[in-house]
């Protein structure tokens, strides 16, 4: 894939464009030799190598972290000169809101980042400093799922509760019941990941949700139904293939285990063949 002459913009516009993911990595990171400090195609990169290489995603991640974290002390940076001198033409005024809406989302951002390298606590603090900025649901919800992963169940609870006051959506109610669930209130619980099944779509990841809330409330059969559901919507997808092979694994099928594990390593195969092909093509 080359395109002589794209800049950084055609490169992500060119993503927008192409179907296969294999070909969404090789334009971000074509994306990445124009501009190396662009810390949110860093962190999609390595959203997408974690589904087939965890060591390619922890090193976009740890640059995302880099570019944002210099990005905010550019914006300290600018909000100390322009507290001394507001009139002069090169600072930027800090205080107007499209600069606080953009610093919020680059609190967002950074809380995302944290999260996908597991510092939950630092993950909690960006999250907060963003909704602060600026209000945003989603904020409520990715710190009530990082609070849920330090244990903190009664902060997460009160957060996602906040979340589902507003959005209303399958992914809030299942992590609430996962929380009701960790606090030993089983009827509540329940009552979530009933409503996390009946507000689910029909879409791969809405499958994906119910097959886990039917797994927690004791419903195998649908559980392993909405699993392969999810795989036949997204066959291409390795988390899929990976979800119904623990499936079998927790449930001693040693046959359909080893089904899925010949899809998933074909998966991985033919990605390891078309980054090889991609390599040869830029040398």
């Amino acid at each position: 894939m080359t395109f002589l002459g794209f800049d950084k913009k055609d490169w992500l516009h060119k993503k927008l464009l192409v179907d296969e993911d294999k070909e969404k990595i090789q334009c971000l990171t074509n994306a990445l030799f124009v501009d190396p400090n662009d810390g949110r195609v860093w962190q999609e990169l390595g959203n997408r190598h974690a589904d087939f290489d965890q060591e390619k995603a922890l090193y976009c991640w740890s640059n995302a972290l880099k570019s944002y974290l210099g990005r905010l002390e550019k914006f300290k940076d600018d909000a100390k000169k322009y507290s001394k001198d507001s009139t002069h033409l090169l600072f930027m005024d800090v205080y107007s809101s499209n600069v606080i809406s953009e610093i919020a989302s680059m609190y967002f951002a950074l809380g995302s980042v944290y999260t996908n390298l597991e510092k939950y606590s630092l993950a909690v603090d960006a999250y907060k400093t963003s909704c602060t900025l600026e209000f945003d649901s989603d904020c409520l919800y990715y710190s009530a799922s990082a609070l849920y992963e330090l244990k903190e169940y009664e902060k997460a609870e009160q957060l996602i509760s906040e979340n589902i006051g507003v959005t209303d959506d399958y992914k809030s109610h299942y992590l609430l019941g996962s929380i009701f669930w960790m606090q030993n209130e089983i009827d509540s619980s329940q009552k979530s990941y009933w409503n996390c099944i009946y507000k689910a779509d029909t879409d791969a990841e809405s499958c994906h949700y119910k097959s886990m809330a039917y797994g927690m409330l004791g419903n195998y059969q649908k559980k392993e139904y909405y699993l392969k559901k999810g795989f036949q919507i997204e066959p291409n997808n390795p988390q899929r293939a990976l979800s119904l092979i623990e499936y079998y694994e927790e449930n001693g099928d040693y046959n359909m285990t080893q089904k899925y594990y010949k899809k998933l390593h074909m998966l991985h195969k033919e990605q390891t063949r078309e980054q090889k092909k991609d390599v040869i093509k830029n040398e």
